[in-house]
Formats: C-alpha cells, sequence, structure tokens
C-alpha cells in the first residue's frame, strides 16, 4: 500500500512538472515572438495590463485554494460536503471577480486612457474565468493531478497557437490581450 501511494505521488509529480515545462519552453519562444512583433512599448503595455490581471486574480480567490484541497482531501467527509463546499467556493470567487473586475475597471477608466482602460477591462474579464479555478483545486484534492495538466497543457497550446496567429497576420495589441482572455476562457 505505502509503494502504491509513493507511485501515484511520483506519477502526479511527473504530470506537474511536464506541465510546467511544456508552459516554460513554449511560452519563451511566443514571448520573444510577440515582444518581437509588438515591440518594447507595445509589449511593456500588454505586461502592464497582465501585471494588473494578477493582482486581480490574487484578490479574487480569496485565500479559498488551499482550503478547498485541504477539506476535499478530507476522506471522513461526505460527497456532498464536499460539493456544497466547492459549489460555495465557485459563487465567492464568481462573485468577488466581477465586483473586482467593475471596481478596478472603472478605476482605470477614470485615471487610464481610452484604449488603455478597454484593454484593461477586456483582460480583467478573465478573472471571471480563473474563478472556475475552483474545479482544479477539487481534482487536485482528488490527486487527480492527470486531467488538470492535460487541460492546462491544451488550453495554453492552443493560445500559444492564437498569439501566432496574431503576429502571422499583423494584428493590433488589443487582439494580444484578448488573447490572455482566450487562454484563461479555454
Amino acid at each position: 500500500n505505502l509503494i502504491g501511494v509513493k507511485l501515484v505521488i511520483i506519477k502526479n509529480t511527473l504530470w506537474m512538472v511536464s506541465e510546467k515545462i511544456i508552459r516554460l519552453i513554449i511560452s519563451v519562444f511566443i514571448s520573444a515572438i510577440v515582444a518581437r512583433y509588438l515591440g518594447p512599448s507595445e509589449f511593456g503595455r500588454l505586461n502592464y495590463y497582465i501585471a494588473i490581471l494578477t493582482i486581480a486574480v490574487v484578490l479574487s480567490s480569496l485565500g479559498l485554494n488551499r482550503i478547498i484541497v485541504r477539506e476535499v482531501v478530507d476522506k471522513i467527509m461526505s460527497r456532498r460536503k464536499r460539493s456544497i463546499i466547492v459549489s460555495t467556493s465557485l459563487y465567492l470567487r464568481l462573485l468577488a471577480s466581477l465586483l473586482i473586475w467593475i471596481l478596478l475597471s472603472f478605476f482605470f477608466y477614470v485615471i487610464s486612457s481610452p484604449q488603455d482602460s478597454l484593454n484593461i477591462a477586456i483582460i480583467l474579464c478573465s478573472v471571471v474565468f480563473i474563478s472556475i479555478d475552483v474545479l482544479d483545486y477539487h481534482q487536485q484534492g482528488l490527486s487527480s493531478f492527470k486531467i488538470i495538466s492535460i487541460c492546462r497543457t491544451i488550453g495554453f497550446l492552443l493560445s500559444a497557437l492564437v498569439r501566432i496567429v496574431f503576429v502571422s497576420l499583423d494584428f493590433p495589441l488589443i487582439w494580444f490581450v484578448s488573447a490572455v482572455l482566450i487562454e484563461y476562457a479555454i
């Protein structure tokens, strides 16, 4: 039984590490292509928008990520109680995401240029999709890392392909902002 547990841990670790390695290698190439295409100014603006998104993601998580994993791992808890925890977390995160989207969009509408505020509003829509990560943490609690890794990798690869298409078709910055939204939606 102990050997079986160790094998599961090793398999889960390999799935997570392989996903991270794939993402790292491909993102270096895609970032280089996009940076070269957009130029320093536009690429800097894109990263500025992504930094704002990162802050919004942290705020919208409400600190529930580890709680979800911990509670789902609890074998004594009934399936019904687990689903209540997961669904409640999802609703709380969706509500927090919508509030953060409204507040930050309004804030940047007031202090930024119209183009910047539009780009920020678009990229902040990703926060709503990130709320669905509750299901990801549920799967982590169940030790289903294979499913998580495959889904994340497919989503990332599709997003990378979208970015390459945008570069090849000579699309402006707003499309690359939308590509971030597309990645999180996938």
